[in-house]
């Protein structure tokens, strides 16, 4: 069993601080939680999440199966990965910035920390052209998010929810191009 560790905790720049001190202030003022994810590998060939770089927010997410993704299709691709998520967190699932680039996004976002299964990778070819993928291709990353426990409450008919705001009930893309 292998551990993965995360900070969760950012904080904006300290205000009217010298630039050349701030990171020096925030790293003796932000403690940043550690919580750990045990990770657990199911073939032989599969690669663990990582992180690139200590400061780095989301963890790499590596294919575990050589694999064509044709033109316009959507392809699961397994990572040979189970994850613990702890209680009160969940991973949210991104593209890199590479993915992209190969013509390529995902098309899943959130684990919860109940599921206990195999990571699969959902990926989407939205050119035409095909895409060939190797066992330890980095494909996406995942974020470890604290999730609150939140009660969602029904307004009754003698009470409404406030739409006077600045944007009120304006829909996508209501702030311009």
């Amino acid at each position: 069993m292998t551990y993965l560790t995360a900070g969760t905790k950012c904080e904006p720049p300290l205000r009217g601080s010298n630039p050349a001190n701030q990171s020096k202030q925030l790293s003796s003022t932000a403690k940043a939680k550690t919580i750990t994810i045990k990770a657990e590998r199911l073939s032989s060939t599969a690669k663990l999440p990582t992180k690139a770089y200590e400061g780095d927010a989301g963890f790499d997410l590596y294919s575990d199966q050589k694999i064509r993704v044709t033109g316009h299709t959507k392809q699961r691709i397994s990572t040979g990965v189970r994850l613990a998520i702890p209680d009160d967190y969940c991973l949210v699932v991104k593209d890199r910035g590479s993915t992209p680039e190969l013509g390529l996004t995902h098309a899943a976002g959130v684990i919860d920390q109940g599921f206990r299964g195999e990571l699969f990778i959902t990926l989407v070819n939205f050119t035409p052209w095909p895409v060939d993928l190797a066992v330890g291709d980095k494909l996406l990353q995942f974020l470890v998010l604290p999730v609150p426990r939140v009660k969602l409450v029904e307004v009754t008919e003698t009470e409404t929810i406030n739409t006077n705001t600045e944007r009120g009930e304006k829909k996508l893309a209501s702030s311009g191009a």
